[in-house]
């Protein structure tokens, strides 16, 4: 999948996004990820998205795919607080439609 930090508030700095991999995720401090208020969107990936990019082919038919319900991603209800000097350790909960 695929999470995204959106500023907001009086948060300064760009949206920065990173790959969830084994369900984690990591931020290095030089991706301009800044201190302060986020609005947070996940989203997962497909599996023949997943396919296509390490030049694979799947058949959606073959997979158990179940999409992320939107209050987690483009209509998120998940915020959280990065606070500067310190490790920021953040675990999301999500839902999928039905």
């Amino acid at each position: 999948g695929l999470i995204t930090f959106v500023p907001v508030a009086q948060t300064t700095g760009p949206k920065v996004s990173v790959p969830i991999e084994q369900g984690a995720f990591e931020i290095a401090a030089e991706n301009g990820l800044m201190p302060g208020q986020f609005r947070v969107e996940i989203l997962g990936l497909p599996p023949g998205i997943k396919a296509m990019m390490a030049g694979q082919v799947v058949s959606h038919r073959e997979t158990d795919y179940r999409e992320i319900a939107g209050q987690y991603n483009s209509e998120s209800i998940l915020y959280c607080t990065l606070v500067a000097e310190q490790a920021n350790t953040q675990n999301f909960e999500v839902q999928y439609r039905r």
